[in-house]
């Protein structure tokens, strides 16, 4: 019951995150910065994720899947911080833009 709660409340309120993740950028604004800060926000979403998850499988009485939830979670997370954000910030040092 407390998995369907947090799947209920990352659709509900998953935000432009999680549009930005399902629809992909559909605006057309292409720019380093606002890159690296989605995925900033993105990786922000996925550890807060993985942390619900991991609280819904302390709570539950038998396997929903939310171990392995997490574990999902755990993954994009560290895609993010060892593929994107090297590579966003090889394409900032190129063009000589600050991230920070």
């Amino acid at each position: 019951m407390y998995l369907a709660t947090v799947k209920g409340e990352i659709a509900a309120n998953g935000g432009p995150g999680r549009a930005l993740i399902n629809d992909g950028n559909t605006d057309g604004d292409f720019s380093i910065a606002k890159m690296y800060n989605e995925f900033v926000q993105a990786m922000d979403y996925g550890q807060k994720s993985k942390e619900k998850f991991l609280a819904a499988n302390d709570l539950e009485t038998e396997d929903t899947g939310s171990r392995e939830a997490a574990a999902e979670m755990r993954k994009l997370v560290k895609q993010i911080k060892d593929i994107y954000f090297p590579s966003i910030q090889e394409m900032a040092r190129v063009e000589v833009i600050n991230l920070d």
